[in-house]
């Protein structure tokens, strides 16, 4: 069984073709406005149309763990990693499940300033994919 993600799914395909290309979107309103997390196929608020639009890239952490034994061994060679759950910047409601990089695990706090980068990532004997993972964001 593959654990790479699926391009060609409609309902979240444009999340990692976006990733693809160093951007990070998540589907909005075309009437209402709103963003939506997880993709659906209609507006939960208005049950209009959804577009895949770029966002900042830009949130904070809303909360994290740090996993030192992953429970697949796909993802063995990571270790240690941080999931962390990411309040995006256009709407805190909005919260990303993704990994933390670049940082001291020891230094982590929630509500900290964070900001996209893209990595590939590879699974042994799968293939890689690009991915939105968060670092510390740059002091401004």
């Amino acid at each position: 069984m593959s654990t790479l993600p699926k391009l060609d799914l409609d309902i979240s395909g444009p999340f990692w073709q976006a990733a693809a290309n160093q951007r990070l979107e998540i589907p909005r309103c075309i009437n209402c406005d709103m963003f939506v997390w997880y993709p659906k196929q209609q507006c939960p608020k208005c049950q209009d149309e959804l577009i895949w639009s770029e966002v900042s890239g830009k949130g904070t952490v809303a909360a994290f763990t740090v996993v030192r034994r992953p429970l697949l061994p796909d993802y063995g060679s990571w270790a240690p990693y941080v999931p962390a759950l990411v309040a995006l910047e256009e709407n805190p409601a909005i919260r990303i499940v993704s990994q933390l990089v670049d940082c001291d695990i020891e230094n982590l706090t929630c509500d900290m300033a964070v900001e996209v980068v893209f990595r590939q990532l590879e699974i042994p004997d799968q293939g890689s994919y690009w991915a939105p993972l968060f670092k510390p964001a740059a002091p401004s």
